[in-house]
Parts: structure tokens; C-alpha cells; sequence
């Protein structure tokens, strides 16, 4: 299972993924307008090419660009996944909302967390690499984080064993906080991936975990 990212040619169509990113929210606050343009279902379960939603979770598909968007009203988030037609949707303990797809090598997520202060991202996410190594027993290994704006981006892996076999889990945290100080964090987690697909990744999560991932606020619904 691989990522299949090198075919959108992202260094030569990132101004198109930010037009794009804001074109979501324009179709995002005007769902009402366009109820008939979605498959309405009682929850949103999986993503096979056709838009769907709930009365919560929307998902649109811009096969086209080689993207979907995903959308919450409640917890107020959008941000974006690279296209694919087997994306499962899970509701965990511990999620908003989990993505799971097999032909991406990709396991997406959104949670959150209450605080009291605005945060400062790159303090934030060293924090929260502290608290992973203590719950994890584990030291995180290529810790680095990566950003080209305001937005940070924390990544490393780790690597176990079992029944005799190495595995590694690469792993990248993106977080956006909300006007009510609520944190969101963006999680995506891959396994074994080579040092070509690293590279085409790191390259990739600027448009996705950056300008992809924003927070809905009041003016996103008038």
C-alpha cells in the first residue's frame, strides 16, 4: 500500500489548492442551496467518489484536482485529503472523525482539546510530542517540525516490532484553534514509508496539513 501522491504535481499547482481551499468554503456555506448536489444519509460512513453528508459531516469530492474536502458543522473544521474511492469513516472515543484509506496507506483524524489561552503552534506541538513519548513508552525518532507559514506541522516515526517483523508508523500533527479557544487537531499516520515517499510527502502535507486545514468561523455560515 502506497501513497499515491507524485501524480497530483503539487509544487506546480499549489496556488490552485488555495484558490481551491476557499472555493470549499464558498460550497460549504451555501450546502442549502445545493442540498440536491448530496447524497443525504442519516451519518456519513465512507466516500466512494459521490458527495455525501449528514447533518454534520460533509464530504466533496474534487476527483478532478485529485482531492476531497471534509467538512464538520458542529466541531466547525475543513480540511482536505487526496482523492480516493475506498475512504471509511470511523467514530471513535477519541475522535471526531477517523478516515481510513487502504490505497492511500493513510489513516486521517480530528480531535480536540480545550484550552484556557491562545496557543502558540510550535510550542504546542513540542508539548504534545512530550506527552506522545510518555503515553507511548516510547522516544519518537526524526522528530522535526515542518512549516513554510505561521502553520506548523509536527512529524516523526516510530518503529516496533511484531511477531518478528519491524514496522513503522510516520506520523504528522496539525493543529488550528478555534474563536472559543478550542484546539483542532489534524492527525495523519502511514506505514513503512520509503525515503522517496517521505520526501514526496513532506512536500505534499504543506498543502494539505497547512493550507488545507482551517477553522469555520461565524462568517462561514452567513
Amino acid at each position: 500500500m502506497k501513497l499515491e501522491l507524485n501524480d497530483l504535481k503539487f509544487n506546480q499547482r499549489i496556488s490552485q489548492v488555495i484558490l481551491l481551499v476557499f472555493f470549499i468554503i464558498s460550497i460549504h456555506c451555501s450546502l442549502d442551496n445545493k442540498s440536491n448536489e448530496y447524497k443525504v444519509i442519516k451519518q456519513v460512513d465512507s466516500f466512494s467518489g459521490e458527495n455525501i453528508r449528514d447533518s454534520d459531516i460533509t464530504i466533496h469530492s474534487h476527483k478532478e484536482k485529485g482531492l476531497i474536502s471534509v467538512s464538520g458543522n458542529r466541531e466547525r473544521f475543513i480540511f482536505l485529503l487526496p482523492y480516493s474511492e475506498d475512504w471509511i469513516i470511523k467514530y471513535t472515543d477519541n475522535s471526531i472523525i477517523q478516515l481510513n484509506s487502504n490505497k492511500k496507506n493513510l489513516i486521517a483524524s480530528i480531535t480536540t482539546e480545550r484550552s484556557n489561552a491562545n496557543i502558540d503552534q510550535q510550542r504546542f506541538l513540542t508539548e504534545l510530542k512530550n506527552r506522545i513519548e510518555s503515553r507511548v513508552g516510547v522516544k519518537l525518532q526524526n522528530t522535526r517540525i515542518l512549516a513554510e507559514s505561521a502553520n506548523k506541522i509536527l512529524a516523526y516515526f516510530i518503529e516496533m516490532e511484531t511477531q518478528g517483523v519491524k514496522v513503522k508508523s510516520d506520523n504528522f500533527w496539525s493543529v488550528r484553534q478555534r474563536p472559543d479557544q478550542v484546539i483542532l487537531k489534524l492527525h495523519w499516520s502511514m506505514l513503512n514509508l520509503s525515503e522517496e515517499e517521505m520526501e514526496k510527502v513532506d512536500k505534499s502535507l504543506l498543502i494539505f496539513m497547512d493550507r488545507g486545514f482551517r477553522v469555520l468561523t461565524d462568517e462561514d455560515f452567513r
